[in-house]
């Protein structure tokens, strides 16, 4: 399904003018191979526009989401702040996606903020898969921005203590 669902958001981004970016979870299942899994795919685009291609191509609206088959789009609007990527996903197909820095730094945020478990997993998981690509300068800066610093030096590569305060090694 996975390999599926990158095609289908290639084929949106061909078809788009302006090339929706993809996000959260999503973003975490292209980057993790698929290591994590979502049951949507959150797109930031121009509403009213994304809306149309989705309905040539086949979506139906029910409800925040449009669902073609077992595929399950979020399109969130088009406040999407920070950098995002186009990235080749076989021949002659790419999507864009939001840069692993920013999509750390939202995996930050809510591991912090909202105490979702699962967000810190993800934010370790990208940290150590890419830690060699990173631009930690632009991470770091965005870090200070949405005062998750604390969280991304606790969870960054190379740290040798990575207990939580209050608990023992």
């Amino acid at each position: 399904m996975a390999d599926e669902k990158f095609r289908v958001l290639a084929e949106i981004n061909r078809r788009s003018k302006e090339k929706p970016v993809l996000v959260g979870g999503g973003a975490v299942e292209f980057y993790s191979g698929g290591h994590f899994v979502t049951g949507d795919m959150d797109l930031c685009a121009r509403t009213a526009a994304l809306a149309e291609v989705l309905r040539d191509m086949g979506f139906r609206k029910e409800g925040m989401y449009f669902i073609r088959g077992k595929l399950f789009i979020h399109v969130l609007g088009p406040g999407f702040k920070g950098r995002s990527d186009e990235v080749a996903i076989g021949k002659g197909l790419s999507i864009r996606v939001i840069s692993l820095e920013d999509l750390i730094i939202d995996r930050l945020n809510s591991c912090k903020w909202w105490k979702h478990a699962v967000d810190c997993e993800q934010a370790l998981y990208l940290l150590n898969t890419y830690a060699e690509q990173l631009d930690y300068g632009y991470l770091e800066e965005r870090a200070d921005q949405d005062e998750v610093r604390d969280t991304l030096e606790e969870l960054k590569p190379g740290r040798r203590d990575r207990t939580k305060k209050g608990t023992k090694k």
